[in-house]
């Protein structure tokens, strides 16, 4: 039972190049040169291009018998920390780059509607590349 807060993550569908950098185990020139040759799917937050984390999830989410349950909200705390942006940046975009929907008077992050962006963006990136 120990084990059990080991095994539980939050789920976001962007992040920045540094967190995933130090996640990933990529050097920086790496994910440089990955997201150049468009290997590496970037999504854009106001001035931030962010590593797009629900297209490289993709494969997964497609697996057989893989159940894959996003957290549909999440505050903008919990938002920065995952995503490795500032509490204040995400704060400030909300409503505007970053999706949002409200609980009570609260806003949060609207992970579902972000995740849909993430995938849409990835997939117009795939029909330029092949098209």
């Amino acid at each position: 039972m120990n084990e059990l807060p080991n095994l539980i993550t939050s789920i976001t569908p962007v992040m920045t190049r540094d967190l995933f950098c130090n996640r990933s185990g990529l050097r920086s020139p790496q994910l440089r040169g990955q997201a150049q040759r468009r290997n590496l799917i970037m999504f854009q937050i106001g001035g931030f291009s962010l590593v797009n984390i629900a297209a490289l999830s993709t494969d997964a989410l497609n697996f057989d018998g893989f159940v894959y349950v996003p957290v549909p909200t999440m505050s903008p705390e919990k938002f920065a920390e995952v995503s490795g942006l500032t509490r204040d940046f995400v704060v400030r975009e909300l409503g505007v780059s970053i999706p949002v929907t409200y609980i009570g008077r609260l806003k949060f992050v609207d992970l579902n509607k972000l995740y849909r962006l993430c995938l849409e963006d990835a997939a117009r990136h795939q029909l330029r590349q092949h098209g």
